[in-house]
């Protein structure tokens, strides 16, 4: 079992603290996904280029084994914005506490006698209060996501849910309003919803409630 960290949005964090979001969309970069195709029997190959060698198993093992995040069993460590007391020097666990980007404390202290606040990127290990469990991992298109994925991963509210389900203008919207969310995070990044990239759907359980001090 491995250890790896991973950065969520504070919107993300809330949803998971919640206990609504329990997958992820990563873009695939590394390897290049260039076409797939299904044979008559149902096996599923791929390959990297118009004119390369197509492989056996997609979305199979071998490609699978090859994501950043992990592998089925592992753990994931929630990076998110962060900010402790003024007189956190580096290192070690600040005297008075943490507060964190979606304005939830979870150490005691005065939370008037905090320092700016510090991007998910900088979160050591032990300030992170979310592990997960990774339960499952799978590579699809962007688009290809359903109404299950979409509630797994992009967490709507119960109104939302009851309107995709009952009508096809519904489901539209369900697409719509993911669309509007990946963008806001991947569009500057070349990975736009209408590229409609290959990513690593990931899914996991939390399994710890937080640190405390």
């Amino acid at each position: 079992m491995k250890e790896r960290p991973i950065i969520f949005s504070g919107e993300m964090v809330k949803t998971i603290l919640d206990g609504r979001k329990t997958q992820t969309r990563r873009v695939i970069k590394k390897i290049c996904i260039h076409s797939i195709k299904t044979l008559a029997d149902g096996v599923v190959l791929w390959r990297s280029g118009p004119a390369g060698k197509f492989h056996r198993g997609f979305p199979g093992d071998d490609l699978r084994k090859s994501c950043p995040c992990g592998q089925p069993g592992d753990r994931l460590w929630v990076r998110e914005a962060w900010r402790s007391d003024n007189s956190f020097k580096g290192g070690g666990i600040p005297r008075l506490g943490i507060r964190y980007g979606e304005g939830v404390t979870w150490r005691e202290g005065n939370p008037d006698q905090t320092g700016p606040w510090k991007s998910s990127i900088f979160m050591p290990r032990w300030a992170s209060r979310i592990t997960l469990e990774i339960t499952g991992i799978r590579v699809a298109r962007l688009n290809d996501m359903n109404f299950y994925d979409w509630v797994a991963d992009f967490c709507p509210s119960p109104l939302e849910k009851e309107r995709a389900l009952e009508t096809f203008i519904g489901l539209k919207n369900m697409a719509g309003m993911a669309k509007i969310f990946w963008d806001l995070l991947n569009a500057k990044r070349g990975f736009g919803w209408e590229t409609n990239p290959f990513v690593w759907v990931i899914s996991f359980k939390r399994i710890e409630q937080g640190r405390q001090a």
